[in-house]
């Protein structure tokens, strides 16, 4: 989970988009996973991609274009595509279980950036969502943290012209 500073957050919540950073499944969850990109595409509406991008503060839309343009190989994208369509919700601790060390420059899909970077939680989960809908309070915390993680226009022309320096250098 992202490093949300939102206060009173339950310690799970229920949240519609699905990624591949520490995640788990069940076999019969998985039946449902559909490969076949032509067949989600054509299942979205111009609102359900809005809710698909989280309001566009995700580039989820994009990774979905790129995959059947060939630009991306993501099984994730279409994972979440497929719990999307069918109204699905994944489950998600509101502080991070695991640390994601793709974004130290060594991972083929992203940066040397530290937008990611989580505080892991100290402490064992031990509560769960009694009711099955999407956490409300969470989405906002998360929509919040998409919109605002890159920072404003000088922080990116900064983290640009590191990431720059980095690859060249």
């Amino acid at each position: 989970m992202y490093d949300l500073k939102a206060p009173n957050l339950s310690q799970t919540f229920f949240y519609r988009a699905a990624t591949s950073w520490g995640w788990a499944t069940w076999a019969r969850a998985w039946q449902h996973f559909d490969p076949n990109i032509d067949h989600l595409l054509q299942q979205f509406s111009e609102q359900k991609i809005h809710q698909f991008s989280i309001e566009n503060t995700m580039n989820f839309w994009k990774q979905m274009q790129q995959f059947k343009a060939g630009k991306n190989n993501s099984w994730a994208i279409r994972w979440y595509a497929s719990i999307f369509l069918r109204n699905g919700l994944t489950l998600n601790p509101s502080h991070s279980l695991i640390q994601n060390i793709g974004h130290d420059g060594s991972g083929v899909h992203s940066n040397n950036e530290d937008i990611y970077q989580v505080h892991v939680a100290r402490q064992p989960v031990t509560q769960f969502p009694t009711i099955l809908q999407e956490d409300k309070h969470a989405y906002e915390a998360i929509k919040h943290f998409l919109k605002h993680r890159k920072g404003n226009l000088w922080q990116r022309g900064i983290r640009f012209i590191k990431q720059w320096r980095n690859k060249y250098f």
